[in-house]
């Protein structure tokens, strides 16, 4: 069975075999990243071609937060990450980079208002659809 090198199964069984860290590293550079929140969001804010403006009405969230937030002058909370990754649509596996980049928990579809929002990521819904269903099930939105 063929390993994809990026994983991390593969690279946990690597680094707990491994007898030198800087060796580790430079043998799986493509597979750990360094980017921090602020960086891998502005990677995917220029990958979408939005305006900060565009994506701060689109994510609702207010221009000074947004600019904060832009700027790593403020740690965004959970819900502020969910609101950016709606805000740009983007796909499941990059809302859950954003996330434990930023130091929370990933979408978990066993969790009833988690499953909501993957939902609502993997059908492209806006954040004020998202509202909708969140409210529909008696959940706090997103805000």
């Amino acid at each position: 069975m063929k390993h994809n090198k990026n994983s991390t199964e593969y690279l946990n069984q690597k680094l707990l075999g491994t007898g030198n860290l800087s060796d580790f590293f430079n043998e799986n550079k493509d597979g750990i990243t360094k980017d921090t929140f602020g960086v891998a969001l502005g990677k995917l804010i220029d990958k979408k071609e939005i305006t900060n403006g565009k994506l701060f009405t689109e994510a609702n969230i207010s221009q000074s937060t947004g600019y904060q937030i832009l700027s790593s002058r403020r740690l965004p909370s959970r819900e502020k990450v969910l609101q950016l990754t709606i805000g740009l649509s983007l796909n499941l596996q990059e809302t859950n980079k954003l996330l434990r980049l930023s130091k929370h928990g990933e979408l978990y579809v066993k969790e009833k208002r988690d499953a909501i929002i993957i939902y609502s990521i993997n059908n492209s819904l806006s954040i004020f659809h998202t509202n909708e269903l969140l409210h529909e099930e008696n959940f706090k939105v997103l805000e």
